[in-house]
């Protein structure tokens, strides 16, 4: 990798260099990662740091590929079996988790240079659950994701109303989103249905 020699632009006097520095502490999406190796334009007046588009993603890289090694998102064939389970096809299923085709074909390749991104993960994991358990407490869901990774979430919510069991109100849905009122004293829900099945 070719890295310039410039004026630094924050002190306007020193001269930025590259330098290899070990074990640089980043953060991808509120994820801690300890890059082991890496080249850091530093200023040799003020000390500012600069880092290089190329280098940046491939600590991205290096981060993507621990956390697939770590099975922190889900793996290729994880992904191709929650679709096929659901039998859509790779235009449906985009559809469903909001996503393009292209993007559910490069995350179903074994072959694949980067994993799907976390929101894109977490959204299959809601499916994949709901699919295996016919209903999810979303906000329990998503609440004890960000466990896994190390970061903990605190919700204004009570822990009680998060697993509890409510009911359905009374209400015409048109596929997932509701057409009519819901009954005074309920709020509106997103109703999956999987298999036939109200989630």
């Amino acid at each position: 990798m070719r890295v310039a020699i410039f004026t630094c632009t924050e002190c306007g006097t020193g001269t930025v260099r590259p330098q290899v520095l070990h074990n640089i502490e980043r953060r991808f999406g509120q994820i801690a990662f300890v890059v082991p190796e890496g080249t850091v334009e530093v200023c040799d007046n003020c000390g500012a740091k600069f880092y290089p588009g190329p280098e940046l993603k491939r600590w991205r890289e290096l981060f993507e590929a621990e956390q697939e090694r770590k099975a922190q998102v889900l793996s290729a064939s994880e992904i191709r079996e929650t679709r096929e389970t659901l039998g859509l096809t790779m235009t449906d299923f985009a559809v469903l988790i909001g996503a393009t085709r292209s993007s559910v074909h490069h995350w179903e390749r074994d072959d694949r240079e980067s994993a799907q991104g976390r929101m894109a993960d977490l959204m299959i994991r809601l499916v994949r659950e709901a699919a295996e358990r016919w209903s999810v407490a979303v906000l329990a869901f998503l609440q004890q994701r960000p466990g896994v990774q190390g970061v903990k979430l605190a919700l204004a919510a009570p822990s009680a109303v998060l697993g509890a069991q409510t009911r359905w109100p009374p209400q015409a849905y048109d596929g997932v989103f509701p057409t009519s009122k819901p009954e005074r004293g309920s709020s509106p829900r997103l109703r999956i249905v999987a298999g036939g099945r109200a989630a």
